[in-house]
């Protein structure tokens, strides 16, 4: 009798009835590639952005200040829709491992023109880059939360958990190095002296490397393991739980 635990038969390369859940090398590779390759945008908008915005957009410090805090906020907003969306997703390629297809052209592009610097007047500049930023932050959430969504999807042993999310943290560790031991040398060499166009041919090469990865990865990861049917919590009975237990957030 084929495992219970196993969603389609047809996206597992495993014998018909075979209840192996064993991660292989290259699906594990695979799942760390993720990491890896979202770090290849990530870290350089994590890292540079605010030098960026100050020293090449040439923008106010407190112009980039406000952003950022505005940023957040929509952040906090996005992080429970998206959080909702996977839920409620259900498609021929999963739950969490379709997002990745959907957003990750949209996700480089984001990359892309954050980092753009259009010639336009200051206020211009401001609202470009504040507009931008937002549609990447929300891009972000949606393509980095199911990276973790996933992981539980692949496999239900939680050895094989264990195993993955180390392979996840290698490679996210390494594309934070990659990023921060490139970023500056290679926009010095593309740019020859103007900042603007090294970091506008900077940042679309490691956004088509970043776009090719995610979709790399999404072809060899699977989604084995079906999520059962539960009670659907809504967000004010979050918002109860949460408040319920305001000390273990606190003092994690």
């Amino acid at each position: 009798m084929a495992d219970k635990n196993i969603i389609n038969p047809d996206l597992v390369k495993y014998p018909k009835g075979s209840t192996r859940e064993k991660v292989g090398i290259l699906e594990r590779g695979s799942y760390a590639n993720l990491d890896f390759a979202g770090q290849l945008v990530a870290t350089i908008v994590n890292s540079y952005l605010m030098y960026f915005f100050t020293d090449v957009a040439m923008i106010s410090a407190a112009a980039t200040g406000t952003i950022l805090l505005v940023a957040r906020i929509v952040d906090a907003i996005g992080a429970p829709v998206w959080g909702t969306l996977i839920d409620m997703t259900h498609s021929k390629h999963g739950k969490a491992r379709p997002y990745f297809l959907w957003l990750s052209i949209p996700y480089a592009a984001s990359g892309v023109l954050l980092f753009w610097a259009p010639s336009l007047s200051m206020t211009g500049r401001i609202w470009y880059c504040a507009i931008i930023y937002m549609i990447y932050g929300i891009l972000y959430l949606g393509i980095n939360a199911p990276v973790t969504t996933v992981l539980p999807l692949i496999s239900s042993k939680p050895r094989e958990r264990v195993v993955l999310n180390s392979w996840r943290m290698v490679g996210s560790n390494l594309g934070v190095f990659v990023v921060n031991s490139l970023t500056l040398p290679l926009v010095a060499f593309f740019g020859r002296g103007n900042d603007v166009l090294g970091f506008r041919i900077f940042v679309v090469i490691f956004a088509i490397l970043n776009l090719i990865g995610t979709l790399y990865s999404f072809y060899h990861i699977r989604e084995r393991v079906v999520v059962p049917n539960s009670q659907k919590v809504n967000l004010a009975q979050s918002i109860h739980a949460m408040k319920g237990n305001w000390l273990y957030y606190c003092c994690r």
